[in-house]
């Protein structure tokens, strides 16, 4: 493959840390609550009727003792690129709600420099940056063996926008 000096591409020298040692927990199960953004685009309007992104049923391991949902957003490509948007996944709707903000700091990325727009902030991801990931702790609003409903949502539904 033949990269073009400028442009698009940057380089790049990527490290991976390894550490030894023990795992605060033994992972029991993991599964995706819904499809990966990579495969989809949705907008906000299908999120908020629940047309994508549908509250979705789940029976958790009788034998596990914490449990957790993680959520890595990217505004990328989307109308509203670059402004805020609150997120929000819902445990058994009516009961338990996590609200968060998806919004990235983009002036410290650490791949410096860059050409094009990296300075400025974004909704969840930066330019050559990891996008974030929001670890929400429900094992307070569970119980192992349950059923447990997920329902994730847009509280403050920005308008026109795309989900990636």
């Amino acid at each position: 493959m033949n990269i073009p000096e400028a442009g698009y591409q940057e380089d790049m020298d990527i490290r991976f840390l390894f550490i030894k040692g023990i795992p605060p927990r033994d992972v029991k199960d993991v599964r995706q609550i819904w499809p990966s953004g990579a495969t989809r685009s949705t907008n906000y309007g299908e999120i908020s009727t629940n047309q994508q992104f549908e509250p979705r049923t789940y029976k958790l391991d009788a034998t596990a003792k914490y449990f957790k949902v993680r959520s890595s957003i990217s505004g990328h490509a989307q109308e509203g690129e670059f402004t805020p948007v609150n997120h929000q996944i819902t445990v058994n709707p009516g009961n338990n709600t996590t609200n968060w903000t998806v919004w990235k700091a983009c002036g410290a990325n650490p791949i410096y420099p860059q050409g094009g727009t990296w300075v400025y902030n974004r909704a969840g991801w930066c330019p050559g940056a990891a996008v974030d990931v929001k670890e929400i702790d429900i094992t307070p609003m569970v119980s192992p063996g349950q059923n447990v409903t997920f329902d994730y949502g847009i509280p403050n539904n920005p308008g026109a926008g795309n989900v990636n």
